[in-house]
């Protein structure tokens, strides 16, 4: 008759349960990171589109009737893929909402919209100072990007995410806010460039 020999567990037999275990909550931390970036920005595509529709370009920003509404997009290349599924092709006004990606150093964009990532390889500082007295909403999400840069700025409160509104920057490049969206809005004041 054979008999088995049991041995106690020592941590050393645990040390792949453990592993494992380890590595199952590094993917899952993951993969919960990427959905909550993946809603993050849906959300604010939503935003984006919401901005487009109560903000009044004046004339002269659209060649022709039927010209796009472009939203340009300042980053790592990381957003493109989000935005482009949920927003090309929907309508502003009767403009057809294309999206691109504005390269480092590319002057004065010819854009409607302008989304600043924080993870943008240039200052919001040099992107002001690219667009000039054009007519674009400068959108961004660094720490007091409405009160120093741009028009609008989103904001984190509570762990939902909300925008500032400059309304002294819109007025500066020629754009007029519904009171539906300055209704919504934090409204802040221009600090100025720090």
């Amino acid at each position: 008759m054979m008999t088995w020999r049991t041995f106690p567990l020592t941590p050393y037999a645990t040390l792949p349960a453990v592993i494992v275990s380890v590595l199952f909550a590094a993917l899952t931390a993951h993969a919960a990171d990427a959905e909550e970036d993946d809603l993050e920005y849906k959300v604010k595509a939503g935003y984006l589109f919401n901005f487009a529709k109560f903000v009044e370009w004046p004339a002269g920003a659209f060649p022709t009737p039927s010209s796009p509404f472009v939203i340009g997009v300042v980053d790592r290349g990381e957003l493109l893929k989000y935005w482009k599924p949920l927003l090309e092709g929907k309508v502003v006004n009767g403009h057809p909402v294309t999206l691109r990606e504005i390269g480092r150093g590319e002057k004065k964009p010819r854009v409607h919209l302008l989304f600043v990532s924080k993870t943008a390889p240039v200052s919001p500082a040099e992107i002001r100072e690219y667009l000039g007295n054009g007519h674009t909403l400068l959108v961004g999400e660094s720490i007091q990007f409405a009160e120093r840069f741009g028009s609008v700025g989103f904001i984190e409160e509570r762990g939902a995410i909300r925008f500032a509104l400059n309304l002294e920057r819109t007025a500066q490049a020629g754009l007029k806010v519904s009171s539906k969206l300055s209704s919504v809005a934090c409204l802040v004041k221009d600090l100025g460039n720090p």
